[in-house]
């Protein structure tokens, strides 16, 4: 019978003949190594999805126990409390600090119900900070301990949660007035930092989203957020364990005190500091370390900064249909200009070129009127309308910016160029018209502004 083992001494013509040929062992190989590298994801993708367990439970976050504290169960969490920073309940601008708030992606945001509290539920406060018609009065929900089941469980009492809801969040210019003022206001109550000295930044603070979504606009990494997510239950699959994690809070804050730089908020920021500190911040976050000593150098005066024309050209609507005789009129009265398409630019180069470049900007109404929130002082911003449109939006800001620092009340320069008949109007009228600019209105403007 034929040994089925290859013997080890035999000559080479022996040994072929136990031996399949190149091309079959390399195939052989790869099935192999194929097989092999397929289990290996599988199983990553199993204990990634079903979050194996460990000494902690099941955990989407890493074991971290020098950032947890006792108690190590939700079912010793200690009976919520709160107390109103400010305002009272059923009022817009009421903003409640609790203890003892807890969250999962389950059950969203919500506290333990225990027998001190009887009866008791914490009130609803309203989270947004715009118009009354669209204010939003959220509770977290009050739940039994019969009710949650967890393996996972942190208790985190050097962690404020914030809990705000938003407004047109993705959108530039209401993201910074709706939403990051608001959410800036209030976090400098909470740590009465009145003047942000910036030592509240080196807090750890997670984010909650109860209303209108938490697909932020860029600008929400400037606070510096470990964690932002939102405070509704998430659907929730079998096999999905991790949805059960528990996360409670030692100290929570609710709301967003119906405060913002707009009439249509109850209260409008009261002094200097909201927009300073939120300048600083834009800068401190986009410019790189060399820029942002630049931009401070002409702030103070240091460098003389040349005068410079931003034209904002959209790219899809209002477009300035005569914006190259705009171009020439700044030209002709010794400014250097540039048209930009702010859409092919990344928000760091943008904040970038109205930080270091712009002394005038140029636009019809839209986000791009915005940037003179972080633009240098003596800046001229030009804002053009079309035929049956008008919006306060921006002047608004300003005129509150220069209320909030009277000492400075010209620092940020407005003008508005509208169109009121049909020869600006190219045939349209609306928000998303075209138009012809005055550029007589034009001339005008630049000539009051170099002589001031």
């Amino acid at each position: 019978m034929r040994n089925s083992v290859l013997p080890l001494y035999r000559s080479r013509r022996q040994r072929e003949q136990y031996l399949p040929p190149l091309s079959a062992r390399i195939i052989r190989t790869f099935i192999v190594s194929f097989l092999f590298i397929t289990l290996l994801t599988f199983l990553a993708a199993f204990t990634s999805r079903h979050c194996l367990l460990s000494s902690t439970g099941c955990c989407p976050w890493p074991k971290s126990p020098a950032s947890w504290s006792a108690p190590t169960s939700f079912r010793a969490v200690p009976s919520a409390s709160w107390s109103f920073l400010h305002g009272k309940e059923g009022e817009r601008d009421a903003v409640l600090h609790v203890q003892n708030l807890c969250s999962s992606p389950e059950h969203g945001v919500f506290y333990v119900d225990s027998p001190e509290l009887a009866s008791k539920s914490i009130p609803a406060v309203n989270v947004v900070a715009s118009a009354p018609e669209l204010d939003k009065l959220w509770s977290p929900a009050k739940l039994s301990k019969q009710q949650l089941s967890s393996p996972c469980f942190r208790y985190l009492s050097n962690t404020t949660l914030f809990v705000m809801g938003t407004i047109w969040n993705h959108h530039m210019s209401h993201f910074y007035v709706n939403n990051g003022m608001p959410l800036l206001d209030v976090v400098r109550s909470y740590f009465k930092d009145w003047e942000f000295t910036g030592d509240w930044m080196q807090t750890k603070r997670h984010l909650a989203v109860t209303a209108g979504g938490n697909n932020f606009f860029d600008g929400i990494n400037i606070f510096k957020f470990e964690e932002v997510y939102d405070a509704q239950p998430e659907r929730r699959t079998e096999d999905d364990a991790s949805s059960t994690a528990i996360t409670c809070y030692a100290n929570a804050v609710i709301g967003l005190n119906s405060t913002c730089a707009h009439n249509f908020c109850k209260n409008q920021h009261a002094d200097k500091h909201i927009y300073k500190f939120l300048h600083k911040l834009v800068w401190q976050q986009y410019l790189t370390a060399a820029d942002a000593k630049k931009a401070i150098a002409i702030e103070q005066g240091q460098v003389t900064q040349r005068q410079h024309a931003v034209i904002v050209q959209r790219k899809h609507n209002r477009h300035m249909v005569n914006i190259d005789a705009m171009a020439a009129s700044f030209t002709k009265y010794g400014i250097s200009n540039e048209i930009v398409h702010l859409e092919n630019m990344s928000y760091r180069d943008q904040v970038r070129l109205f930080a270091l470049k712009a002394t005038v900007i140029v636009g019809v109404h839209g986000n791009a009127i915005a940037h003179f929130l972080w633009s240098q002082r003596n800046t001229l911003v030009i804002e053009v309308f079309q035929l049956n449109w008008h919006s306060d939006w921006q002047e608004l800001i300003l005129k509150q910016m220069a209320r909030a620092e009277p000492a400075h009340a010209t620092d940020i320069r407005y003008a508005k160029i509208e169109c009121n008949d049909q020869s600006c109007s190219e045939g349209m009228s609306g928000l998303n018209a075209n138009v012809k600019v005055n550029i007589t209105a034009l001339d005008s403007i630049i000539e009051s502004y170099l002589v001031s």
